[in-house]
């Protein structure tokens, strides 16, 4: 607290007693010493009645000091109105760099609030009506030349007047209220100058101008037209003033939730665990919570939470506030996420940034937009088979309706939903996060078994049409294209796959869509607490129409490795919008780069090694298609999540997390013993020989990196990881390393490792199968 200082002060008139409160600081008592009265024989000419005597100095005292504190509340008042402006233009600046889930409310900018500004600075201004309200200005309604008693022009020239105009606007209404205070004195009315004994005049008033430090009297039309106010603003603050007048507006004291109560909300709401949007990760900021939740219900939790720990449980509005401004999270993940060219394009359009190249760009992507949608509706109206296929979102287990489980990490599952235009029936190839990833490899497994079960029921099919997003790393990739193959090699009735891709942002599946609404509403009116519950929800839905398919370990095949024996550097993936392969031609595929095309692309696949034995496609043998090997393992903080939850699970849901699990944490085991025991024959110098011991820390390492993070990162973000994790490894893995960074350039190139393996050293050519396994998991 600052210290009160004192201050002694001599005054002798009002005005230097004005003067000195003036100037003196808000933490300091005046003293005043009073000393005989000497006026200002102007002054006195003026106004016989002013009767500057000690007595009246204290008066003046007392209310000075009352209007100095309503001043300097006033001033304070001012400062508030400014610090909120300023706050909103910095919530603004703040707002552009971190969004929140609800807009900001700018209250400076509502209208109101403008209309209010302007009418205090006497500018002009609408008001509630309609009607426009001209802007204050000095008036000279009455000449006082020669005809004011006062002589108020004289004492008070045009730049002064301009001064006090301006200063009086400058003030709101509270200040302006502390203006009259010191500038009108109304005083009682001695003389009658009716016969009337009642008369309708009480009081007169004096005015006066503070000219420095010297009060000035002028007459009353002076004084309204220089301010350019009516007589009634004087009247109504005497008529409110008395007994003492005090604006209380903005002076309540509000209640401040302490900051502590704060954080303990915010930590709360990040206790949950959250998601990203499926489809445009990269661009949106915003997170997802799941889709049971509400807030409701999470303050609800937070109550419970508060009342177990005995802390005081904040209002649900302060929750609501905290969790809208301070967050940018939803409840559901979005099914259907805006173009990022088309949202490019808008908001360069208004900002007027517009290039002659984007524009171009865009009107080629709205064209081919427009063709993909002429092309699947005449596939659609036509009698030819056609498969739509596209990735649901995760699904997570257990998903009930249970406090505890809001907090814990889970099982993801995995759902490719695919649509049969013949019969318009449902396939949904599902399998758990403990059995294979989502990479390309798993979902071209995926659709190579959904579409087995499809030639299983009409065997005389011999053509198929495929449709999908244009999602590169799951169906545009040579993965895919090397599945399809090998179902032609082995489907004597197929003949011809066609394979279509919609316009980037804009999806043409929608009967997949149709089919994911119908099975995330069965699984948000069910609980489900593991894999095997939640195939008993999906079995239940559209009993007539859908199908679902269980996937095993063993549908699961290494496509990329077969991939390798092909040339699929020459189709260029990322700018193909159709896809074509005949079983007569296995060494060629066409293709399309846009609807418009009329004739396709055709170019070979076969692949330039030294030993060709002719050049007829005859001869061309089919790549053996292997499992796809070892499965992901789960963290060890997901698995006690997971353990923690046994308590209010099933008897059959927990009996099949126990035996998952525990397989699960022996290969967990088994990868550290052998990383162990790997790291100890290093130091020692005994074991396997240098490529042996290289090719094993390799493959330990690479088993105890989680794959949920190579399924969203692209091959060379998971290659740099792992390169990261072997700078601490000896220094022979190190060349091993230097291999892996330079299968990483050959690969991102054209594929062709068959080259490359050729060329390394006998110790890595030894190894190649283990080498191949490390390639495989590292797959997008």
């Amino acid at each position: 607290m600052d210290e009160i200082q004192t201050t002694v002060i001599h005054v002798s008139t009002e005005a230097e007693l004005l003067q000195a409160i003036h100037d003196t600081d808000v933490n300091t008592t005046l003293i005043v010493i009073e000393e005989p009265c000497q006026t200002n024989i102007c002054l006195a000419k003026q106004n016989e009645n002013i009767k500057d005597t000690n007595e009246s100095i204290k008066e003046k005292y007392k209310q000075l000091i009352h209007t100095r504190n309503t001043e300097i509340d006033v001033n304070r008042d001012q400062n508030n109105n400014n610090n909120e402006n300023n706050e909103g233009t910095n919530n603004e600046i703040e707002e552009s760099k971190q969004r929140s889930r609800k807009r900001k409310r700018q209250t400076q900018n509502w209208k109101q609030n403008i209309r209010k500004r302007n009418r205090q600075s006497g500018k002009e201004y609408i008001n509630a009506k309609g009607k426009t309200v001209e802007s204050k200005r000095i008036k000279n309604k009455k000449d006082c030349k020669g005809h004011c008693k006062y002589k108020c022009s004289e004492k008070i020239s045009a730049s002064e007047r301009k001064s006090l105009f301006d200063s009086f606007w400058s003030l709101n209404d509270s200040a302006k209220n502390v203006f009259y205070s010191r500038t009108v004195i109304r005083n009682k009315k001695i003389r009658h100058r009716t016969s009337k004994q009642n008369s309708r005049k009480q009081f007169s008033f004096e005015y006066n101008f503070i000219i420095g430090s010297i009060k000035v009297r002028v007459c009353k039309e002076f004084y309204l037209s220089s301010l350019d106010i009516s007589a009634r603003r004087i009247q109504w603050y005497f008529d409110h003033k008395n007994p003492v007048f005090e604006d209380k507006r903005g002076q309540h004291i509000k209640h401040k939730i302490p900051e502590a109560a704060l954080c303990i909300i915010r930590d709360h709401i990040n206790s949950f665990p959250r998601v990203e949007s499926h489809y445009c990760r990269a661009n949106s900021s915003r997170k997802y919570l799941e889709p049971t939740l509400s807030l409701s219900k999470m303050y609800q939790l937070y109550k419970e939470k508060c009342q177990s720990k005995s802390i005081k449980v904040e209002k649900s509005h302060i929750y609501r506030s905290i969790f809208n401004n301070e967050f940018n999270l939803g409840f559901h993940i979005p099914k259907k996420d805006r173009c990022d060219q088309c949202e490019e394009f808008k908001s360069s359009s208004k900002g007027n940034v517009l290039t002659d190249e984007f524009k171009k760009k865009y009107e080629n992507h709205i064209k081919n937009k427009n063709n993909a949608k002429v092309e699947r509706d005449q596939d659609r109206h036509s009698i030819k088979p056609v498969v739509c296929f596209d990735m649901q979102n995760v699904i997570t287990c257990p998903r009930a309706n249970i406090s505890n489980f809001f907090y814990k990490r889970k099982l993801n599952m995995y759902n490719l939903t695919a649509h049969f235009s013949l019969n318009k029936c449902a396939y949904n190839a599902v399998w758990p996060e403990t059995l294979a990833g989502r990479g390309g490899n798993e979902i071209a497994s995926a659709l190579t078994v959904i579409l087995k079960t499809i030639l299983a029921e009409f065997k005389t099919l011999d053509t198929i049409t495929l449709w999908s997003d244009s999602c590169v790393p799951q169906n545009r990739n040579s993965l895919m294209l090397s599945a399809l193959k090998n179902l032609l090699f082995t489907t004597p009735t197929l003949t011809t796959i066609e394979q279509k891709f919609s316009e980037a942002g804009h999806s043409t599946i929608q009967e997949v869509d149709n089919v994911h609404s119908h099975i995330e509403k069965a699984l948000h009116l069910n609980e489900i607490y593991s894999p095997v519950s939640c195939m008993r929800v999906l079995t239940n839905v559209r009993k007539r129409s859908m199908k679902v398919i269980q996937m095993k370990e063993s549908d699961f095949m290494n496509f990329q490795k077969a991939s390798l024996s092909y040339a699929f550097a020459e189709v260029p993936f990322t700018k193909v919008s159709q896809l074509q392969i005949d079983a007569s031609m296995p060494c060629h595929v066409k293709y399309k780069k846009a609807y418009g095309d009329e004739n396709y692309t055709e170019v070979s696949v076969r692949k330039q090694t030294r030993k060709r034995s002719g050049g007829s496609s005859s001869s061309f043998t089919p790549p053996k298609i292997v499992k796809l090997g070892k499965t992901p393992v789960l963290s060890k903080e997901r698995i006690a999540d997971i353990k923690s939850m046994y308590k209010y699970m099933p008897v059959n849901d927990r009996n099949y997390f126990e035996k998952v699990l525990k397989r699960t944490e022996e290969e967990n085991d088994r990868s550290n013993k052998d990383f162990k025991r790997a790291r100890t024959d290093e130091e020692n110098g005994k074991g396997d020989s240098d490529s042996d011991r290289d090719i094993r820390g390799i493959r330990v390492i690479t088993t105890r990196i989680s794959l949920n993070e190579a399924e969203y990162l692209n091959i060379g973000s998971t290659i740099s990881i792992i390169n990261k994790k072997l700078m601490s490894a000896d220094v022979k893995i190190k060349y091993f390393q230097q291999s892996l960074k330079v299968l990483q350039t050959q690969m991102l190139k054209d594929m062709r490792f068959n080259e490359l393996l050729d060329q390394r050293k006998h110790e890595i050519v030894k190894h190649h199968e283990s080498l191949m396994l490390l390639v495989t998991q590292l797959a997008p």
